[in-house]
């Protein structure tokens, strides 16, 4: 392997490691039948988009070298870790299972890798 492949597969695999830290940490959250509070509230739709906006920015800077597939590859990897946390969430004490929560996970998700799609657009 030369050195230019190797240090591609260090940068591709490098760019994954902070989205799944991010959803380790939303699992974790997910696994708490009260999950700790940064001391002040919002409605719980706004976390569930606030959370998934900044994993879906992480996908995003993850799939972008891929265009628009990419981007679609990250909206879909977003929505789709957010279905399995709702479901997750069932088997957790005090926890729900809420498709309304999980639309808010699409949508958050989506504005995060558009957001990083469009930012990117502008460098170029």
């Amino acid at each position: 392997m030369s050195a230019s492949a190797g240090s591609r597969i260090r940068r591709a695999l490098g760019a994954w490691v902070p989205p799944l830290l991010w959803m380790g940490l939303i699992f974790w959250l997910s696994s708490q039948s009260n999950p700790p509070s940064p001391g002040f509230t919002l409605p719980d739709q706004a976390w569930h988009a606030i959370f998934y906006f900044i994993l879906g920015a992480l996908l995003g800077r993850a799939t972008r070298p891929r265009g628009a597939a990419g981007a679609l590859l990250g909206v879909v990897i977003g929505s789709a870790y957010g279905f399995s946390d709702e479901v997750h969430q069932r088997f957790v004490p005090g926890r729900t299972y809420d498709l309304g929560d999980w639309a808010f996970d699409i949508l958050g998700a989506t504005a995060g890798v558009l957001l990083v799609a469009l930012l990117a657009r502008r460098r170029r």
